[in-house]
């Protein structure tokens, strides 16, 4: 059993120092501490990180989610409340529930402090509307919703924002829960109102209508929110378990053949992943299965990395032993579009692609776009919905002709992108490789191909 747990903290040192004393006290054995400061004019020295700047507490917390890595159950604190027992997290992990928030209706002195109990189940109260002091939460709402809303800002409803996307992705329940005797498990400066805001309240006053208005017309939503920076990345795949049915011949296990594009992304100060079924103990190498012809098989494993890695916002996918970045092309990207490689002086009326893809389904892209520019599967790209839709479209394709009456995945990549997507949709030329077989280098292109 993993436990991860963070605490935020803004300009609070005095507050912070107690609550990180006592977590510490009741830490759960093998549980994992981490400390964010969200820029405070005296920077925290027990801080994992610090922001330079105050970013609000989504980016505050979503930089926690990223720090406190691989876990079972995460428990994020704001820097006023701390355990009062050790056996704290079991009340909340015993449950069975995804997620919970503490809260409390009253003040230490009895008057209320505006929440309200909507109803009870055994040891677990409803409420109207959290505290948001203390998050509980399992891996799987992190893996199905992400983080926090960063576009809250500052501060309000970045807390019941994020309850609410985890209860309309069906992970609990009901959207505001707590464990019934949450206040014998926890000390809270704001129950207690002993600690200044945070967040001043100018600050509060200027965010708090349109974070209101932007909750409510988001009441519903439940899509992930990368809690991670968005990454750009190259990806390749390499597979010797299947037959190349273009060499009539396997791969073989050679990480010298991949040398070549791996250096030039390294130079271009770009992430690189292989997807493969051979290599091991590299940190850039994935492993994966290989059963179908290769040339469609890499769009199943990159279909499926991609969806694991949500992070992933903007992606190249080039092949692995004829490739070489020239330039970084992230930078000049544009949401909408799918790069694509080409072979200049080439067309889809083209004797080698006929002769070794005849299924019948390629024939009307054959008639209708004889004369399009020849378009190479070997390098794809685009920001991540664009890609993911293409491999999606290789999947279908796939399908559709159970894997028949093709070499590779070239009359598919036409058809895709002529018929389906369309020519208007698709940036290719010399911007985006060297001429084909040219072995040529420039200033200009993305990619040199053979």
């Amino acid at each position: 059993m993993k436990i991860s747990i963070a605490i935020t903290t803004h300009n609070r040192y005095e507050v912070f120092s107690d609550t990180y004393k006592n977590i510490k006290k009741h830490l759960p054995n093998g549980a994992k501490l981490i400390v964010v400061d969200d820029g405070s004019d005296n920077p925290v020295k027990e801080a994992d990180f610090r922001f330079d700047n105050a970013q609000g507490i989504a980016t505050a917390k979503n930089k926690c989610l990223e720090l406190m890595g691989d876990a079972d159950y995460y428990f994020l604190f704001d820097d006023d409340v701390y355990p009062r027992v050790d056996y704290w997290h079991l009340e909340y992990i015993k449950t069975g529930l995804n997620h919970l928030c503490f809260s409390f209706d009253k003040f230490s002195n009895g008057t209320s402090n505006g929440r309200k109990k909507t109803g009870q189940t055994g040891n677990i109260i409803n409420w109207h509307e959290p505290c948001g002091l203390m998050l509980f939460l399992t891996k799987k709402c992190i893996e199905i919703v992400g983080g926090m809303d960063p576009a809250y800002g500052k501060w309000g409803y970045e807390h019941v924002g994020y309850s609410m996307r985890i209860h309309n992705a069906g992970l609990t329940p009901s959207p505001f829960m707590d464990v019934a005797n949450s206040l014998d498990l926890f000390y809270s400066y704001d129950w207690d109102q002993t600690s200044k805001r945070s967040v001043p309240g100018p600050d509060r006053a200027k965010c708090i209508a349109p974070n209101e208005r932007k909750y409510k017309s988001e009441k519903g939503a439940s899509h992930f929110i990368p809690y991670k920076p968005l990454e750009r990345i190259v990806i390749s795949t390499y597979f010797t378990g299947v037959v190349d049915p273009q060499r009539n011949a396997h791969y073989v296990t050679d990480l010298d053949v991949l040398q070549p594009l791996i250096k030039s992304c390294v130079k271009n100060k770009c992430p690189i992943v292989v997807l493969n079924d051979c290599f091991k103990n590299t940190v850039s190498f994935v492993k994966t299965k290989a059963q179908i012809n290769p040339y469609f098989q890499r769009w199943f494993a990159i279909h499926d990395y991609l969806l694991e890695h949500p992070e992933i916002e903007q992606v190249f996918c080039v092949d692995a032993t004829d490739v070489e970045m020239l330039k970084n092309p992230f930078m000049e990207m544009h949401k909408g579009f799918l790069y694509v490689g080409d072979e200049i002086g080439n067309t889809v009326n083209n004797l080698w692609l006929k002769k070794h893809h005849t299924h019948p389904i390629f024939n009307e892209t054959y008639r209708q776009f004889y004369h399009a520019p020849l378009l190479n599967a070997g390098i794809v790209g685009g920001f991540r919905d664009e890609v993911l839709d293409f491999c999606d479209k290789m999947m279908q394709m796939y399908a559709a002709t159970e894997g028949k009456c093709q070499m590779t995945d070239m009359a598919a990549l036409q058809h895709i992108c002529y018929s389906w997507i369309g020519y208007e949709k698709i940036k290719h030329g010399p911007k985006i490789n060297t001429r084909f077989k040219a072995n040529e280098r420039n200033n200009y292109s993305y990619f040199k191909h053979k």
